[in-house]
């Protein structure tokens, strides 16, 4: 991101920015989506787009950084909470529980 957003208004034009990329980005793929189908799908023009991002690499960069802090704050509790190599043992177990248990739900 090239302008961190000031005002309310800003943050929330760029959330709905990153979300519309987001779920585009999922949709289609990166290469396969435009920033016009982004700026369209955020209600923004490509001049709001500009004035955020450099560009569509700048874009797909923040969009990769939200997605990590979406998989990673919820967990960050559990992981600072270590200190033995049991805990990381531990932890790690419990995820792959998780990840076990969610694919049978599919």
């Amino acid at each position: 991101m090239i302008t961190r957003p000031t005002t309310d208004r800003g943050r929330a034009t760029v959330a709905r920015v990153l979300d519309a990329a987001c779920a585009l980005f999922a949709e289609k793929g990166v290469r396969a989506t435009t920033l016009d189908e982004i700026g369209a799908a955020a209600g923004v023009g490509r001049g709001q787009l500009y004035h955020f991002f450099a560009g569509k690499a700048d874009l797909v960069a923040d969009v990769v950084g939200l997605q990590v802090e979406r998989i990673v704050d919820p967990i960050r509790p559990a992981v600072d909470a270590m200190s033995t190599a049991d805990d990381v043992r531990n932890f790690c177990e419990a995820i792959i529980s998780l990840h076990d248990s969610s694919e049978k739900i599919r």
